[in-house]
């Protein structure tokens, strides 16, 4: 069987009853190492959904370390959350790396039904027809973008939402009493001096949700 490895992200970690869970771009549609791509579309995941097996390094014939418990196809390639097998040693230094930022990558296996080669130097190959086989942790993926988005360690807790959104509020309301305590008159503009940016809060929010 001629297997073909391609690339993936960490984002973050979930909790969920107590189980950790972790999400990754499983695959992205830029260009590998190999000069391939694999445009989104062109995944077959029905037979990997009936054996959702995470490996260590593309270990076939060892046993897995976890499951995926659910990969999505999105416009970007696919996104897969991993729940790991916490009575497995290696599985659960595998969770204390991920964790401590050691690690951020996985790595898919697969078989493509047919392939577009490069022709000429600079050209990018395409995959087609791609099955995949099983996703697994590695030190090393071949997408090159294939970087850190959020770590485990710095996971955000279940309600950091809202959180923030309670925050953001109070913090408005303690800017508009502070522009109008320096207002010399209640029809005078408000005062460019004593203004709270609220930027790094917003984007925080956009970050809960990349």
């Amino acid at each position: 069987m001629e297997t073909f490895y391609a690339r993936a992200l960490f984002t973050a970690r979930a909790d969920d009853g107590g189980k950790k869970r972790y999400k990754f771009r499983a695959s992205s549609t830029v260009a590998a190492r190999d000069g391939m791509i694999i445009p989104a579309g062109e995944w077959r995941i029905d037979n990997y959904l009936r054996n959702p097996v995470v490996l260590l390094s593309h270990s076939y014939y060892e046993m897995p370390i976890g499951r995926a418990t659910e990969v999505t196809p999105d416009d970007d390639g696919l996104l897969a959350t991993v729940e790991y097998d916490d009575g497995d040693p290696r599985a659960v230094d595998v969770m204390r790396k991920l964790d401590g930022g050691f690690v951020h990558a996985v790595s898919v296996g697969f078989r493509a039904g047919r392939a577009e080669w490069p022709m000429k130097p600079g050209e990018v190959g395409v995959f087609r027809e791609v099955e995949l086989l099983e996703i697994s942790n590695v030190s090393l993926p071949s997408d090159p973008n294939a970087l850190q988005l959020h770590t485990a360690a710095r996971g955000f807790p279940p309600d950091i939402e809202e959180r923030l959104a309670a925050l953001m509020a109070r913090m408005e309301s303690v800017e508009d009493l502070l522009q109008r305590s320096l207002r010399r008159t209640p029809d005078a503009p408000a005062p460019e001096t004593g203004s709270i940016d609220l930027s790094p809060y917003r984007r925080l929010l956009e970050a809960i949700h990349a």
